[in-house]
């Protein structure tokens, strides 16, 4: 895993991988679209105008009904289909890579803790609460 991570952030930062990863209109946030609109599908006609064929298919597109006739995403969208959550909410995509994320499960990982001193890359630190 760790090593398919490096190939895809080494691949983006080459320039060999686009970021976002769906070239289209929604992806890059240029999409517009009325959801109140009362034309049948226009939701599909938008996605089309934007070269999208990833959300304009089913089952993650969903047809017009009466109720909702400009037709819709499906909510399951994100989880099931495996796309980003952004993307399904018709919202641009934010890539940003780093080398390395700091929070603080990793901290706990990196520090080991003896008595009342923590010691994290050879810094001694006193714990305020011995």
């Amino acid at each position: 895993m760790v090593f398919f991570t490096i190939v895809i952030v080494v691949k983006w930062i080459i320039g060999v991988e686009t970021c976002p990863l769906f070239p289209d209109g929604v992806a890059h946030g240029n999409f517009t679209t009325d959801p109140d609109s009362t034309v049948l599908n226009q939701l599909y006609t938008d996605l089309m105008d934007y070269n999208n064929t990833i959300l304009s298919k089913a089952p993650v597109y969903v047809n017009g009904t009466e109720a909702f006739p400009a037709g819709s995403i499906s909510p399951k969208c994100s989880t099931d289909y495996k796309n980003p959550e952004d993307y399904c909410n018709l919202m641009p995509q934010e890539c940003d890579a780093s080398a390395f994320i700091v929070n603080p499960k990793v901290k706990k990982k990196i520090c080991s803790h003896t008595g009342n001193r923590t010691r994290a890359a050879g810094v001694r630190i006193r714990n305020p609460n011995p």
